[in-house]
C-alpha cells in the first residue's frame, strides 16, 4: 500500500527578532554596477571585465536596474546609461537595503525534528483526528542552528508561508532577550507521508509526500527520515510506530542519493529518442523532478566537503589526538566508549596544556548501561576539574554509545572504530581513523562537524549538563574568511519541454536532456573530486546502507571489519555477495580468521571464498568500513562483527560514523586498505546497460536557442532574438553544429548561419569560412546561384576549396550572360572539383545566354568534365549559337506542351465517343414522351451528340465543331421537346440525365478549342537545333549518372543545368 498517511508535527512557537528592509532594495552587487554605470561603462560586458563575474550575471543584473527604473538602455547600440532615479540613489546613498533596515517582531512555528520554520498561520492548536501525532521532541532547539541556517529557514518559511502581506525582505534574525520570550506554546503542523518498511533491515522510512505542501530540503528530509527510522529502532513498542508499522508497505529500498539519482536520470534520457510528442509533457515532468533532487543534493554535497585525512597505525592515532588538543581554542570533545587509564595518562599533559589555554575539555564514555570508569581513571579527571574549575565536564553515567570521536572547537574532529582513550597497540602500518578539517574547496567549516556537536548534546549529557556543550557558531572564534579556490561550479538550468512536434525538436530535445545529465555527473564528479563531501551517520542507517550496498553496487564493493561474528556474517549476507559478484561487482572482504567462531560463520566463509569475483583479504583491519562504488561508510559500525544479543533491559549502544562520497578519494583509501581498482572490470550485460550515446556538448543551449527563436517567429522576431542569443554565447557556431548533427531542418539552419556571420570578428574565421560554405552549398541545392554568389564574397578568392571565384563561375545557372566576369574568375581558380563547377558554369553560360566567354571557360577547365559531359560540350561548342541568344528553351517547350497536348486530346476524344455510344443504347430509359423525344433530338441528323460524334473520327470538324454547339443545353432540350409536340420536361427529376449531357457537350466545346489552337501552331524549333537535341536525350542518362555520383555541393551545378535542359531532351524524344 502506498496511501498518504496524515502526520501531525509538534512545533514550537517563537517571536523573533528581525531586521527587515524594502522588497525592492539593492544588493551589493547591484550597487557597485549602479555606480560603475556612473563612471561611464556603458557596456555589459565592460562591467563584466570589471567584477570577473560571467557575462550572464552581470546581465541579470542589469536587467533588474533596468526594470527597476535605475538604468536606461539605448535599444540601437545597446549603451547602459543612469536614469534619473539611479543618478538619486547614487548620491543619496539609499540603494542599500541595509541602510533602510527596520526591526519587527514575528512569530513563526519551529519544527525541532527538521529544524524548518514555518508561518504561524501553517499550524494548529490540535492535531487533526484523524492524523497520527509525532512526540514533542526537545532535541534540537532553535538555538542550535547556525546563523546562516536560521536566517534561510526563516526567510524559507515567510516565502512558502505566503507571506500574509509581508512584502519586505529579511536581512537578519535573532531570538532577542530570552527573559522576555513568552512562554513556549505548541502548535501542530501536518503533512501527509508515505511510510515503508525495508525488507532486508525491518527499518522505518517515513518521507514526505504530500503534494500540497513545499519542497523540504534534502538536509530536512534526510533529518526526518532518520529520526522516525531512531524512534522506530528505539521505542518499537509505542504506539506511534506500531501505528505507522501498520501502515507501512513492505519494499526493498533504494537509497535517493545524488549516485541513484543520476542513474534514474540516465534510465529516463535513454527513453526520449523513442518518445511520441504527444508524451514528451509528462516525459518532461520527470525529467525535472529528478532533476531538480540532483541539483539540491549538488548543493547538499557543496555544503558537506571537506578535507579527509586517512589516519595509520597507533603513532597515528595518538597524533591526532594531540593534534586536535593542541588546535584547540574553546573547546575539546572526546567521546570515548572506554577510558584505560595509561593512555590517559600519557595524554595529560596535552589535556593540561589545552585547558591552561582556557580550552574546555567534555568526556563521554561507556558503551552499555552497566559500563563505569575504572576509580583512577576518575580521580585524575576529578583533579583536572579541581585544577580548572568550569572547563572540565564528564558524563555521569554510561551514554551507552559505540561512537569513538573527538570534535576539536567546530573545526575538526577524529572519527574511528577505536575508542581515543583506549588506544590499541600493535596496529602497524593499518588504517584507524578518519581526521576531518575545513577544505579550501568547501565551506570553513565543514557541516558534518556541526552536526557531531549536536548529537553530542543531544546523546550524551542531560539537564543542564547539556547546556553547557558548545555547539552554536556564536560560541567559538570566527573561522578565517578564506576564499575558496575550487572552479566555480554553477548550477545548470533544467532544458525546457519542446515547443512544438516536429522531428529536428524532439531530437534535440532529447539531446539537450542528455547534455544535461552528463553536465550534472561532471559537477558531481569534479565537486567530490576537488574535496569529499562527509556527513554523519547514526545507528540504523548504518544497516541501512550495509544493504542498500549489498543490492544496488554497480563497481565495487568493499566491507572491513576488526572482528566477524555469527550475527553479522550470515548466510543472507552471503548469498547477498555472491549476487553482486555474480552482477560483475568486484567484491573485497577484508577480515581477520574467524578463531574460536570458525564454526559459527562456516557456512558465510564457505559462500564467499568458493565464489568467483569475491576476494577474501585474510588480515585483522584497522577500521570498519562498507564501500560501495565512489561513497564509503566508517565509523563504529561493525559490519561483519557485530556483537551477540543485547543484554535485557540495556538496549543496544549507539552507533556513529560517517559518509565520505568522492571516485578520488574512496579510491585512494581502498588502495592504503591493500585493495586496489581491477583495472579490468567484468564485462556488462549489454541488453541490461546499453552504451550511452556520445554526449553533444552545447545541446542545452543548441536547444534553448531554437525554442526562443520559434516562439519569436510568430511575431516576426525570429531574427533578432537568435542573434541576442549568439552574441551571448561564448561559442554560438556551436549551437548550429548541434542543430545540423540534430537534422534541424535547413531553413532555422540557413537563418543561423546568416545570423551568425553577421557578428563578424567575435566569429574566428574557420567558422565564419564554414558556414559561409554551408550557405553556398544550401543555395546551390536550391539552385539559387545568385545568392550563393553573393554569400560566396565572403569566401577567400582562392586557395581554397569551394573558394569565391567558383561561386562566380556557377552564376550563369541562374543568371546571365555574366560576360568577361565569368573568365577572370576562371582563372582564379585551381581545385580541380571547382574547376569542374567553373566548366559547367562556362557550358551554361554557352548554351543559356549565348555568351561568348562560356567557351573560353569550357576550353580552359573542360578536361576536368566527365567523358560524356566533354561531349556535350562539344556539341554545344558545334552548335554555332550567336552572341546573346542561347537555346530557345520557350519554344521547346511550347511545342513539346502542344504536342503533349495533342496526344491527350486523342485520348479524350476517344472517351468521349464511347459515353456518347452509352448514351444511344440506353434509349430505352427515357420512357415517356418527352424523354424520347429529347433522345431522337439529340441523335437526330443534326443533333448535338450527332455532330460530336462525328468530330471523334474526323479531324477536320473537329475546329469548328465549339460554334456549333448550343451554349444552353436545358434550353436546346426543351426546344426539341416542344417541337414534338410532347409535354414539357419535368426538371427536378431528370437533372442527373441532364448534368450528363452538359458535361459531354463541355468537353466538346474545350476540345474543339484546343484543335484551333494546334491549327494555328507553327513550327517553332529550327532545324539546326534538332541534332543537339537528339543528341542530349541520347546522353541524357549518362549526364545524369556522372552528375549523381559526385559529392555535395559539386553534384548540384551540373544536375542544374540539366533542369534547365530537360525541355530540349523530352522534344527530343516526344518528335524520335
Amino acid at each position: 500500500m502506498n496511501e498518504l498517511v496524515q502526520l501531525a508535527l509538534p512545533c514550537r512557537m517563537l517571536t523573533l527578532k528581525m531586521q527587515v528592509g524594502p522588497e525592492d532594495g539593492e544588493t551589493t552587487l547591484e550597487t557597485l554596477v549602479t555606480k560603475a554605470i556612473g563612471t561611464g561603462l556603458t557596456k555589459v560586458q565592460d562591467l563584466a571585465d570589471l567584477f570577473v563575474l560571467p557575462y550572464r550575471v552581470v546581465l541579470d543584473v542589469v536587467t533588474s536596474l533596468w526594470a527597476r527604473g535605475l538604468v536606461t538602455i539605448d535599444l540601437q547600440s545597446g549603451d547602459l546609461a543612469l536614469s534619473d532615479g539611479g543618478r538619486d540613489s547614487i548620491g543619496t546613498g539609499s540603494g542599500t537595503a541595509d541602510e533602510n533596515g527596520v526591526q519587527e517582531s514575528r512569530s513563526y512555528l519551529f519544527e525541532p525534528i527538521t529544524g524548518s520554520f514555518y508561518a504561524e498561520r501553517e499550524g494548529t492548536a490540535k492535531a487533526p483526528p484523524q492524523a497520527l501525532r509525532a512526540p514533542v521532541d526537545h532535541g534540537l532547539k532553535a538555538s542550535d542552528l547556525p546563523q546562516r541556517d536560521l536566517l534561510a529557514a526563516v526567510r524559507a518559511a515567510t516565502r512558502y508561508g505566503g507571506g500574509a502581506g509581508f512584502r519586505r525582505r529579511i536581512l537578519n534574525v535573532s531570538f532577542g532577550n530570552p527573559l522576555l520570550q513568552p512562554p513556549q506554546e505548541i502548535r501542530w503542523y501536518t503533512v501527509g507521508v508515505q511510510v515503508r518498511a525495508d525488507d532486508d533491515s525491518g527499518r522505518l522510512t517515513v518521507s514526505v509526500a504530500d503534494p500540497g505542501k513545499r519542497f523540504w530540503s534534502a538536509r530536512a528530509e534526510a533529518r526526518f527520515q532518520e529520526y522516525f527510522a531512531r524512534l522506530g529502532d528505539e521505542q518499537p513498542d509505542s504506539g506511534l510506530v506500531q501505528a505507522l508499522r501498520g501502515r507501512a508497505s513492505r519494499v526493498l529500498l533504494e537509497p535517493e542519493g545524488v549516485p541513484q539519482l543520476l542513474t534514474r536520470l540516465a534510465a529516463q534520457v535513454e527513453k526520449l529518442p523513442k518518445v511520441e510528442a504527444v508524451h514528451a509533457g509528462q516525459h518532461q515532468q520527470k525529467l525535472e523532478d529528478v532533476g531538480r533532487q540532483i541539483q539540491q543534493r549538488l548543493r547538499g554535497l557543496l555544503q558537506a566537503r571537506a578535507h579527509v585525512e586517512p589516519i595509520e597505525n597507533a603513532q597515528g592515532h595518538e597524533w591526532a589526538l594531540k593534534h586536535l588538543l593542541a588546535k584547540a581554542s574553546k573547546q575539546v570533545v572526546i567521546v570515548s566508549p572506554s577510558i584505560r587509564y595509561s593512555t590517559l595518562k600519557d595524554l595529560l599533559p596535552d589535556l593540561q596544556d589545552a585547558l591552561k589555554r582556557r580550552v574546555r575539555l567534555v568526556f563521554s564514555w561507556g558503551r552499555t548501561i552497566g559500563d563505569s570508569i575504572a576509580p583512577e581513571v576518575r580521580t585524575a579527571l576529578s583533579e583536572l576539574a579541581a585544577r580548572y574549575p568550569g572547563r572540565v565536564l564528564l558524563s555521569d553515567a554510561s551514554v551507552r554509545t559505540a561512537a569513538c570521536v573527538v570534535i576539536q572547537d567546530n573545526v575538526r574532529a577524529y572519527v574511528s572504530a577505536h575508542g581515543p582513550l583506549d588506544l590499541v597497540s600493535g596496529s602497524g602500518g593499518q588504517l584507524t581513523g578518519l581526521l576531518i578539517e575545513p577544505s579550501k574547496y568547501g565551506p570553513e567549516l565543514p557541516a558534518c562537524v556541526a552536526e557531531l556537536l549536536l548529537w553530542v548534546r543531544r546523546t550524551g549529557f542531560a539537564g543542564q549538563e547539556r547546556l553547557q556543550v558548545l555547539t552554536h557558531q556564536d560560541e567559538f572564534p570566527a573561522a578565517d574568511d578564506v576564499e575558496p579556490v575550487g572552479a566555480e561550479i554553477a548550477e545548470t538550468p533544467l532544458p525546457e519541454g519542446p515547443t512544438d512536434a516536429t522531428p529536428e525538436m524532439m531530437r534535440i530535445w532529447a539531446a539537450s536532456w542528455h547534455e544535461h545529465r552528463a553536465a550534472l555527473a561532471d559537477a558531481v564528479r569534479q565537486a567530490t573530486d576537488e574535496a569529499p563531501s562527509v556527513e554523519l551517520v547514526e545507528d540504523g542507517a548504518h544497516q541501512d546502507y550495509l544493504w542498500q550496498a549489498l543490492h544496488g553496487a554497480t563497481d565495487r564493493l568493499v566491507l572491513a571489519d576488526d572482528r566477524i561474528s555469527a550475527r553479522a556474517a550470515t548466510e543472507r549476507v552471503a548469498g547477498a555477495l555472491r549476487e553482486c559478484a555474480d552482477r560483475g561487482v568486484a567484491v573485497h572482504l577484508v577480515q581477520p580468521s574467524p578463531g574460536r567462531d570458525a564454526d559459527a560463520v562456516k557456512p558465510f566463509t564457505k559462500v564467499v571464498e568458493g565464489t568467483r569475483g569475491i576476494t577474501v583479504h585474510r588480515r585483522r583491519s584497522g577500521v570498519r568500513l562498507v564501500a560501495r562504488d565512489d561513497t564509503l561508510q566508517l565509523g563504529s559500525f561493525a559490519p561483519l562483527g557485530r556483537s551477540t544479543a543485547r543484554v535485557e533491559g540495556t538496549g543496544s549502544a549507539s552507533q556513529l560514523g560517517v559518509r565520505v562520497h568522492g571516485s578520488r578519494f574512496v579510491t585512494d583509501l581502498l588502495s592504503r586498505l591493500g585493495v586496489e581498482q581491477d583495472p579490468y572490470p567484468a564485462p556488462r550485460d549489454q541488453e541490461s546497460a546499453p552504451p550511452a550515446p556520445p554526449v553533444t556538448d552545447g545541446a542545452t543551449a543548441a536547444y534553448g536557442a531554437l525554442v526562443t527563436a520559434r516562439q519569436a517567429d510568430a511575431e516576426g522576431g525570429y531574427g533578432e532574438a537568435l542573434t541576442e542569443i549568439l552574441r551571448d554565447l561564448d561559442d554560438p557556431w556551436r549551437v548550429l553544429e548541434v542543430w545540423q548533427e540534430r537534422k534541424v531542418s535547413a531553413t532555422d539552419l540557413r537563418r543561423a548561419a546568416a545570423t551568425l556571420l553577421r557578428l563578424g570578428d567575435r566569429v574566428p574565421s574557420a567558422h565564419r569560412r564554414r558556414w559561409c560554405r554551408w550557405l553556398v552549398a544550401d543555395a546551390w541545392s536550391r539552385h539559387a546561384y545568385f545568392e550563393a554568389a553573393l554569400v560566396g564574397r565572403l569566401l577567400p578568392d582562392s586557395g581554397e576549396r569551394l573558394a569565391a571565384a567558383v561561386c562566380t563561375a556557377a552564376l550563369p545557372l541562374e543568371f546571365g550572360p555574366v560576360g568577361m566576369t565569368l573568365e577572370h574568375t576562371a582563372l582564379e581558380i585551381e581545385d580541380e572539383g571547382d574547376r569542374a563547377v567553373a566548366a559547367v558554369g562556362g557550358l551554361a553560360e554557352t548554351l543559356l545566354w549565348g555568351g561568348p566567354s562560356g567557351g573560353q571557360v569550357v576550353d580552359l577547365h573542360g578536361e576536368t568534365l566527365s567523358p560524356r559531359w566533354r561531349e556535350l560540350a562539344a556539341a554545344a561548342r558545334e552548335l554555332g549559337l550567336p552572341e546573346g541568344r542561347g537555346l530557345p528553351l520557350d519554344a521547346f517547350t511550347a511545342e513539346l506542351a502542344t504536342t503533349l497536348t495533342a496526344a491527350e486530346a486523342e485520348e479524350r476524344w476517344a472517351v468521349l465517343a464511347r459515353r456518347i455510344d452509352e448514351i444511344r443504347r440506353r434509349r430505352g430509359r427515357f420512357n415517356f414522351g418527352a424523354g424520347q423525344a429529347w433522345h431522337d433530338g439529340m441523335f437526330a441528323a443534326d443533333g448535338v451528340l450527332t455532330r460530336i460524334e462525328a468530330a471523334t473520327t474526323d479531324l477536320a470538324l473537329r475546329p469548328g465543331l465549339g460554334s456549333e454547339l448550343p451554349s444552353d443545353v436545358r434550353r436546346h432540350v426543351d426546344r426539341l421537346v416542344a417541337d414534338a409536340g410532347e409535354e414539357p420536361i419535368q426538371w427536378r427529376k431528370q437533372m442527373s440525365h441532364l448534368n450528363r449531357i452538359e458535361e459531354l457537350v463541355l468537353e466538346a466545346r474545350r476540345l474543339s478549342a484546343g484543335a484551333v489552337r494546334r491549327a494555328d501552331a507553327g513550327e517553332p524549333v529550327l532545324a539546326s537545333f534538332r541534332s543537339f537535341a537528339a543528341l542530349t536525350a541520347q546522353a541524357w542518362d549518362g549526364l545524369f549518372s556522372e552528375a549523381d555520383v559526385l559529392q555535395p555541393p559539386y553534384r548540384h551545378p551540373p544536375l542544374a543545368l540539366l533542369e534547365r535542359l530537360k525541355p530540349v531532351a523530352n522534344w527530343a524524344r516526344v518528335h524520335a
